[in-house]
């Protein structure tokens, strides 16, 4: 006689031989039990790859700096896409302006064809007052256009949704500039969280 159990997520066989005669008997069907548990192991583990997206935090390791408002990459804050992929970032940037006119402004750049692409942001110029912004095609400004208090430090929120519908893999990059005269600087620890 033998029982399947569950215990804490793992199936376990539990077998009482009888007799020495039904021993052979007990065997094949141990086979036959551990064959189909194999199989149902292996149908739950490809299901779950399947369905399971673990967000990746990617952080800016070095401090980003751009007096120009040319946009240019912010090393670090950039991930892969697959083709046919759906991804969801959240960014938090942390940034201050040498001089009030050196606001933010962002780019998310990446593979063509990037199908259902929606961006915002949400970025902080005083203390309690906030700018907000969207897009709704791929590689669109997200502007902060108040001017800031100098030399302090903001967090920025932005977002970024989409569909690559290109054939092939490739990189989503977020590039930065200042809105205006002066320096925009992206502090270290900094971070694009992608699922």
């Amino acid at each position: 006689m033998f029982n399947l159990i569950m215990v804490d997520g793992k199936l376990f066989l539990q077998m009482a031989l009888t007799s020495r005669k039904r021993k052979g008997e007990m065997k094949m069907r141990f086979l036959r039990v551990a064959f189909a548990s194999l199989i149902l192991m292996l149908i739950a583990t490809v299901a779950n790859a399947q369905f399971t997206n673990v967000p990746t935090i990617y952080y800016l390791t070095t401090t980003y700096t751009n007096a120009s408002v040319n946009s240019t990459n912010v090393t670090g804050l950039v991930f892969p896409v697959n083709p046919g992929g759906s991804y969801h970032a959240t960014c938090h940037i942390i940034w201050n302006a040498s001089v009030s006119t050196a606001t933010p402004k962002y780019f998310f750049v990446g593979p063509l064809n990037f199908a259902s692409a929606t961006s915002s942001l949400n970025s902080q110029f005083a203390l309690t007052s906030f700018n907000t912004a969207a897009a709704t095609t791929f590689a669109s400004t997200l502007t902060n256009t108040t001017g800031a208090i100098p030399s302090q430090n903001f967090q920025d929120t932005l977002e970024f949704s989409g569909i690559n519908t290109n054939g092939t893999a490739g990189t989503v990059q977020l590039q930065a500039a200042a809105f205006g005269a002066g320096t925009l600087t992206i502090q270290i620890g900094s971070n694009c969280s992608v699922q």
